[in-house]
């Protein structure tokens, strides 16, 4: 990484912002000024406007003079004084004489000094009010420091003519350029000014004084009290400001270091039409200067490093301008995570309320709302009513972009970690680009029921994007095959993952000859039998291959080819279902129901060897037990059994009568859970299709002297 250090140019070759031609200009007037008696231009503009590279830009362009322009006769002398080095006020002058004498041969600083100008200067300044006590002191030390050089000549005012006289004759004029001068204190500008015009007003000297105009008029004004404009006046006579950069200039500046930054980011997920909106309502008004591009290029590169692996690039860039030009702004974002995140589905009056509130809190502290609503979609009304934003798949797309939106993402902005069951962009970005089919599978075995959803909604969200579509389609039999090892969450709307599986394939398999070669591949190589039944469903809901449907839409198979995918499933079912663990497997009546809509003789043949045996035929009435969830007052479990299904191929009423001698004869304690309430559901009276209660079941035993209570594991 490499930060801007905020250093000023040195030449003509770094100068970004086209300042070069302003400086040529500059530099030759000030060599063919035919003023023989002092004069001093002010450089005028404010912290970050980048006067000190256009002082090195000018001293450059005074040493060319020489070289290439025939007007230049006489060649000056660049003299530099940097005030701000001074540890204390009555340093200034000290290091001035030094800056100014280092110019003369070794015999000439003697000559200089045993002038006494030195002297001339503090018993001058001694007598200037305010500041006439601190310069007893150093009259002091320099009357030590200069014994051996200083005669006992008193006659300061002859002293000063010769002086004069010396640098009239001197074939070389002085350009002494004194910068930053509004870093010193108030103090030190008044004493610094006073220098220039009382002390040094030495003929064939032109002083170049760049400040901030504002801030040196204050502190003069300060220390006199009186106005410290008009006091300028009276000492600077041309007064120059620094050039504006041209906006195009400034902009590719900015656009530029921002570059630097994004070429580290994981992957192209920069959106240009979102960030010319941010760039226009308020992100652009942030950069006044080069300064504040610097300050905030070395800010948001110190945390890029760690932030681009999760959140979007043009979400984090925007997020730390907010954070360093507008702090209280950035205080208001982390209070209102809940309004700023919402995605919940809600009537379209309260949301414009709260928009509306939002709005009104944030104008006490920033002018920047609009800004915010292209980082946080909920804001955004108009285009929430257009159904531009908004939630499911356009969520997604928040979450696989690494919108800050997301109130994981959020989350992680301000805290820098994630929680335990979010997931990384890059580690789903490394598994999407790399062909190594264990490390997919470690990957996606590491994942819980919740971050397996949340990395297939973050698949759907890049292909809403137009991203990824054939590295997706080369991992998902891998992802289908470890789907039967999550299951699903409940909630309220929950979209379960074989839906986000289905939806993805929907995305990536759009050409038909395409998708039906890949999906007999899987339907030939995947165990997971449970997924392939809810796939072929959903491949033939627009058909009536399964179910009857009167609103035929086309189909990206067609009816021949679902029909071979289907007996390639039946041919492998038929195999499955007479493994030793099928009956074991609590999947096992969904796997039945399906083989019974085309086949049901394989079903009758199964059931047919399996009741053979009593001890299977309970298995079978518990495992197929189904249980669901009830609402009213408070959520309760409730009970149901396929009686329909049963029915096409035993008879139910021979069965009951086994099963009731069964229940009589057998200690339950031996049957587990499942086994008794199946047991059970089997031989109480069919309560239509609606599904029985704990406290039914209950009631059913104790009117038939059961000795068994069903316990609710909800």
């Amino acid at each position: 990484m490499e930060y801007n250090l905020d250093k000023p140019i040195q030449n003509e070759q770094e100068d970004l912002l086209n300042r070069s031609e302003f400086a040529k200009h500059f530099a030759k007037d000030i060599v063919m000024l035919s003023e023989k008696n002092n004069f001093t231009i002010a450089l005028n503009g404010t912290w970050g406007s980048g006067k000190t590279s256009l002082i090195n830009l000018i001293k450059n362009e005074i040493v060319k003079l020489r070289d290439y322009d025939e007007q230049v006769t006489s060649y000056p002398i660049i003299l530099d004084f940097a005030p701000w080095n001074s540890l204390d006020e009555n340093g200034i002058i000290t290091q001035f004489f030094n800056s100014f004498s280092s110019n003369f041969t070794k015999n000439k600083i003697k000559e200089f000094l045993k002038s006494s100008r030195t002297q001339f200067a503090l018993n001058l300044l001694q007598d200037l009010p305010i500041i006439g006590n601190p310069f007893k002191i150093l009259k002091t030390f320099f009357d030590r420091y200069l014994k051996e050089f200083l005669e006992k000549d008193n006659d300061l005012l002859s002293t000063k003519q010769k002086i004069i006289k010396l640098l009239q004759k001197s074939k070389y004029n002085f350009i002494v350029f004194i910068d930053d001068i509004d870093r010193l204190n108030n103090k030190e500008i008044r004493l610094l000014f006073q220098l220039v015009k009382a002390v040094c007003d030495f003929p064939n000297v032109t002083y170049v004084l760049s400040y901030d105009k504002e801030i040196v008029a204050n502190a003069l004004s300060n220390e006199q009290t009186s106005d410290g404009y008009k006091y300028l006046e009276k000492i600077i006579q041309l007064s120059i400001d620094v050039p504006d950069p041209i906006e195009e200039d400034f902009q590719k500046y900015l656009f530029n270091k921002m570059d630097s930054i994004l070429a580290m980011a994981p992957d192209n997920n920069f959106d240009n039409n979102r960030w010319s909106y941010i760039f226009r309502n308020g992100f652009y008004s942030y950069f006044k200067n080069l300064r504040d591009v610097n300050r905030y290029i070395n800010a948001a590169l110190f945390k890029f490093p760690s932030y681009k692996d999760i959140l979007n690039s043009l979400d984090f860039l925007t997020m730390e301008a907010i954070a360093l030009f507008e702090p209280k702004l950035l205080n208001f974002i982390k209070a209102n995570k809940e309004i700023l995140c919402k995605t919940s589905t809600i009537h379209e009056d309260r949301r414009k309320k709260e928009v509306e509130q939002l709005r009104i809190e944030c104008k006490d502290i920033s002018n920047n709302f609009e800004l915010l609503k292209f980082l946080f979609p909920y804001l955004n009304l108009d285009a929430w009513s257009a159904g531009t934003v908004g939630e499911f798949n356009y969520y997604n797309r928040y979450k696989s972009n690494g919108r800050i939106c997301y109130d994981k993402h959020f989350e992680y902005y301000f805290s820098g970690k994630l929680d335990n069951e979010s997931i990384s962009r890059k580690d789903i970005v490394k598994i999407l680009k790399s062909s190594d089919k264990t490390m997919t599978e470690k990957y996606l075995n590491s994942l819980t029921n919740k971050s397996f959803v949340l990395f297939l909604q973050y698949l759907n969200g890049y292909l809403k994007d137009g991203l990824y579509q054939d590295e997706i389609l080369s991992i998902m039999t891998i992802v289908i095959e470890s789907s039967k090892n999550f299951e699903d969450l409940s909630g309220l709307f929950f979209v379960g993952k074989d839906d986000w599986m289905f939806g993805i394939l929907d995305d990536v398999l759009k050409s038909k000859e395409k998708c039906y070669s890949w999906l007999r591949k899987l339907f030939e190589n995947s165990n997971n039998y449970s997924t392939l039944i809810e796939l072929i469903y959903h491949i033939a809901r627009n058909t009536s291959f399964y179910f009857e449907n009167k609103n035929k839409k086309e189909s990206v198979l067609d009816e021949e080819q679902i029909s071979s995918l289907h007996n390639v499933l039946v041919e492998r079912l038929k195999v499955f279902i007479y493994q030793e663990t099928f009956l074991n497997n609590y999947k096992k009546l969904k796997f039945i129901r399906f083989l019974n809509f085309k086949n049901k003789d394989i079903v009758k043949k199964w059931i047919d060897e399996q009741i053979k045996k009593d001890e299977n035929i309970i298995t079978i009435l518990g495992l197929s037990t189904r249980y669901g969830y009830g609402e009213g007052f408070h959520r309760f479990i409730t009970y149901s059994f396929p009686f329909e299904q049963f029915s096409e191929h035993i008879n139910i009423e021979e069965y009951k009568t086994k099963i009731s001698s069964f229940i009589k004869s057998v200690k339950f304690t031996e049957i587990n859970d499942n086994c008794k309430i199946g047991l059970i559901l089997f031989v109480m009276p069919k309560n239509g299709d609606e599904p029985y209660q704990k406290e039914d079941i209950n009631k059913f035993c104790v009117e038939n002297h059961i000795n068994f209570v069903c316990k609710d594991t909800f």
